[in-house]
């Protein structure tokens, strides 16, 4: 016996890539309860095609170049120390290339759309078994 299997604990050779696993939003896993609360809530995930699209029709992209994969908790309220896998991801203008949130960047009526769309939790995206929240 393997000293990983004496321990409970999966071997080096016996990893699989995460693309290989079954998609993880059943219900009991971590990201399952997190769109189950947020259905309840009234919230639900859209296309990642359908996330650019709406931050383009705005004049802004996602620069999927800064994602950042991580786990998201919650800390306060009902759902406190609960978490979810979550990949937090750039927001760049359209034209210009800036990031949104650069000093320099504009602050226009699409601006604060855009902060409203981030704010209103009703633009996120399951991708590689984590929530895509911009």
């Amino acid at each position: 016996m393997r000293l990983a299997e004496s321990r409970g604990e999966m071997a080096f050779d016996d990893w699989v890539p995460m693309r290989l696993l079954p998609a993880p939003a059943e219900h009991g896993t971590p990201l399952g309860d997190e769109l189950a609360h947020r259905a309840r809530e009234g919230h639900h995930p859209i296309t990642v095609a359908a996330l650019h699209d709406a931050f383009r029709a705005i004049g802004y992209r996602l620069d999927r170049t800064m994602d950042c994969r991580h786990n998201a908790r919650w800390m306060t309220g009902s759902r406190a120390a609960h978490s979810y896998p979550s990949i937090s991801t750039g927001i760049s203008e359209a034209d210009t290339g800036l990031s949104a949130f650069n000093v320099d960047a504009r602050r226009d009526g699409n601006f604060a759309r855009l902060q409203a769309m981030r704010v209103s939790g009703d633009f996120f995206a399951v991708s590689n078994g984590a929530l895509l929240e911009p």
